[in-house]
């Protein structure tokens, strides 16, 4: 008889488990690849999601389901992750965007010195560049192939412009515009705006593109790509 009376106390202590609660774990766990990419975001926000209308539920309930633990550790996770994956992006990102300007001010150095081989030889993927040991001035004047590049860049604006100004000209940094990676480059765009003098407007804006191959197989240094309005 208390055999009996002991299983249907058990029974009637017994709440079933709510199966959201179960679910918000699980998406919980899951957030934890937001890390590996930006698409992924929106794991950790289904998991809290799913989390938060778990507790509502089993509070709502009053006591007959059980799962409010496991949609708060679901909670935790999504927080935990979802912090994490943005935290890190915004800190790559930053990096990222530093060691692009680096490029860029050294590009831009050299322009403006009127050193224009060496700020071409900034614009070409590495392996493609003259040797260190060769003199730019008899590469460019040996080399048809880089005299019409090297013309194609310095011919044009904003490129020329920047260069007719030398010295003269006052560049500012004005934001990164844009951080992309992918599995075989990762690209900065940076903005710029130009004036001949202090007292005047600016008289040009323009971006550029670094860009840095990825490849396991090759040096991965960055170099200018583009130069644009």
């Amino acid at each position: 008889m208390r055999a009996f009376e002991d299983v249907q106390r058990s029974e009637e202590q017994y709440h079933p488990l709510n199966l959201i609660a179960v679910v918000s774990l699980v998406a919980g766990l899951l957030s934890c690849l937001a890390l590996v990419h930006p698409i992924l975001y929106a794991l950790p926000v289904l998991a809290a999601a799913l989390s938060l209308m778990a507790i509502w539920r089993i509070r709502a309930a009053a006591g007959e389901v059980s799962g409010h633990n496991l949609a708060v550790v679901g909670l935790a996770l999504a927080c935990l992750f979802g912090g994490w994956a943005i935290s890190y992006k915004l800190t790559s990102q930053s990096l990222l965007s530093r060691q692009a300007r680096q490029v860029a001010d050294r590009w831009l150095e050299f322009v403006q010195a009127g050193e224009l081989q060496q700020a071409h030889q900034l614009m070409l993927r590495p392996r493609n560049r003259a040797p260190h040991e060769t003199s730019l001035a008899e590469h460019y004047l040996d080399n048809e192939e880089s005299r019409q590049a090297f013309r194609q860049v310095f011919d044009a604006d904003p490129t020329k412009t920047i260069a007719d100004a030398g010295q003269r000209a006052n560049i500012r940094f004005r934001k990164t515009v844009e951080v992309l990676r992918d599995a075989s480059n990762t690209a900065v765009r940076q903005a710029y705006a130009f004036k001949e003098t202090s007292g005047e407007a600016d008289s040009l804006q323009f971006e550029l593109l670094i860009v840095r191959p990825e490849s396991r197989l090759g040096p991965r240094e960055w170099y200018i790509s583009r130069v644009f309005e």
